[in-house]
């Protein structure tokens, strides 16, 4: 029983630790289909120990996203359904948003490319 107990500790403390001393940021992502319009996406929560980090993870997500209804976009048969992202917001837990525009420009480049 106590190893049990010893071993759900050590369980929560690692959990507990794994994001220790990087800050929660909140990413929305806003997409467009001809069937529904526009729509935003549920708010999904990343955590980075910096401003830059936490961008740079949204922005990779945003990108395939792109590159994944890029994809899907080739089926006539579910073309309209497509949701195809158009923008991102991401903000720390007090509202304030975080944008690295420069970051951004050099990234769609890369994806024009491909």
């Amino acid at each position: 029983m106590k190893k049990l107990l010893l071993l759900s500790v050590i369980c929560i403390t690692l959990i507990g630790c794994k994001n220790f001393g990087k800050k929660e940021y909140v990413l929305v992502i806003m997409s467009q289909s001809e069937y529904s319009g526009i729509t935003v996406s549920e708010p999904k929560t990343i955590y980075a120990k910096t401003d830059s980090v936490a961008y740079s993870l949204a922005l990779d997500e945003f990108m395939v996203d792109k590159i994944i209804a890029n994809s899907r976009e080739d089926d006539d048969t579910f073309s309209q359904y497509v949701k195809h992202p158009i923008s991102f917001i991401l903000s720390d837990l007090e509202g304030n948003r975080i944008d690295f525009p420069e970051m951004k420009a050099e990234r769609e480049k890369i994806l024009d490319s491909l």
